[in-house]
């Protein structure tokens, strides 16, 4: 499921070229918090 959610958040950052690299790791830390 974890990966489903991080391969559409990354098809979602890169089609509208967000380049906001932190916000991207900030949900990956979330969802590493949330899982682990």
């Amino acid at each position: 499921m974890i990966r489903e959610v991080l391969e559409l958040y990354k098809t979602a950052c890169f089609s509208n070229k967000v380049q906001n690299e932190n916000q991207f790791i900030t949900v990956l830390e979330l969802y590493k918090t949330a899982w682990f």
